[in-house]
């Protein structure tokens, strides 16, 4: 055990660091603790009394703020105090500072002008020239400042920018009375113009009236030249005749047959000629051909005791013909059947249809409102027929649609 036995200086030393721990710790609580009273500010007695950093920060920035304010005010103070000390001066009211130099205030009996003097003259005189000359001085330390040559130089720029504008100003001002020129002289060539345009528009209707009267009498002069008139169809072209006839037959036979295109249920109309007058003796029907006759029905006679059916007669169909087929155009209105009947009743017979009428058609059948087309049947010299007519050759086995 003897040899375990602790040293004094040991003990002495492991003492000592325990004390300087704790005081350390102390040191650092104690300075944490006003560090943060200082920031934040203290919690217990006598805190109430001490700011915190960011309250000395604010206040500081108030302060310098009430300064600047301060400071503004003096200069904006003395800038009154010198106007006011020019406006005093036109009335011979001079101070100096706080003391009257002169003016209707002063105790003194002496007068300048009427108004009482506290000096002589010439003190007034120093007096003034004194202050003016301080304020010039002032004046040119401002005129030779920094800012103020910035200002000079923004005053010749802005100089500069008004001498632009102005001529811009006037180039426009120029280009508009141009304008205005312009607009004037080209209005009254506007007006000009349009005063030649009626009177040559005017000039053109009254040729064109006199043309369109002239061509409306040359017209009428042609037609009745040409005695233009719309021929209805009257006599038929003989296309063949009769060969035999027996009184005790209701039948016939012509000289036309297959070969020439007849097939049964044509019809035909039987005429002569009696003095070189065309007379119509009636209507036979086909009913059987062979090749170059055909035997034909007797439908009707018109007068058998004057003009019977005999041989040699004359048969013809407009609608029908051995050399060519006849060409048609129909046109208007019809009361007994429809155009489109008719056109069929045509081609069924042997006959052409045309949808519009032209030179080299053979016959208009014209109904109501037709009254175009047969303007122009006239002027082509085209033979018309009434929808009666067209019935009378076309097949009598047809039937309407």
């Amino acid at each position: 055990m003897s040899n375990y036995r602790i040293h004094p200086m040991m003990i002495s030393g492991l003492v000592l660091l325990v004390v300087f721990t704790l005081v350390f710790t102390f040191l650092v609580i104690h300075e944490s603790t006003q560090i943060t009273e200082m920031l934040e500010g203290g919690t217990g007695e006598g805190a109430a009394g001490k700011a915190t950093l960011t309250k000395l920060k604010s206040d500081e920035a108030e302060e310098l703020r009430k300064i600047a304010n301060a400071e503004n005010a003096i200069q904006v103070r003395k800038r009154e105090l010198f106007r006011d000390d020019l406006a005093l001066n036109q009335y011979r009211y001079y101070m100096n500072g706080n003391k009257v130099l002169a003016g209707v205030s002063t105790p003194d009996n002496k007068t300048l002008d009427g108004k009482p003097l506290n000096d002589s003259d010439w003190v007034v005189a120093r007096d003034s020239i004194a202050m003016s000359v301080k304020t010039m001085e002032s004046l040119r330390a401002e005129h030779e400042s920094d800012v103020r040559q910035k200002y000079t130089l923004l005053e010749a720029q802005i100089k500069n920018r008004q001498d632009e504008l102005q001529a811009v100003l006037k180039r426009i001002n120029d280009q508009e009375a141009q304008l205005q020129e312009d607009s004037k002289r080209l209005s009254e060539q506007l007006d000009l113009l349009t005063k030649e345009k009626d009177k040559a528009e005017k000039a053109n209707r009254e040729d064109y009236s006199r043309r369109a009267t002239r061509i409306g009498q040359l017209e009428d002069r042609i037609r009745s030249l040409l005695e233009l008139e719309l021929h209805w169809l009257k006599d038929l072209e003989p296309e063949g005749q009769v060969l035999e006839v027996s009184p005790d037959s209701p039948h016939l036979v012509i000289n036309l047959g297959s070969a020439d295109r007849v097939t049964p249920g044509l019809v035909f109309e039987v005429f002569q000629y009696d003095h070189g007058k065309y007379v119509d003796k009636g209507l036979v029907e086909v009913v059987q051909t062979q090749a170059q006759i055909s035997t034909c029905r007797v439908l009707n006679v018109i007068d058998p005791k004057r003009f019977p059916l005999s041989k040699e007669d004359y048969i013809g169909n407009p609608v029908f013909s051995t050399k060519r087929p006849k060409v048609f155009f129909v046109s208007g209105e019809f009361k007994t059947h429809n155009k489109e009947d008719l056109e069929m009743f045509i081609r069924q017979t042997g006959g052409i249809v045309r949808d519009k009428l032209s030179p080299g058609v053979d016959y208009l059948i014209a109904g109501d409102r037709s009254d175009k087309d047969q303007d122009n049947a006239r002027e082509y010299q085209i033979q018309a027929m009434t929808e009666a007519q067209l019935l009378k050759y076309v097949r009598r086995a047809f039937q309407p649609k």
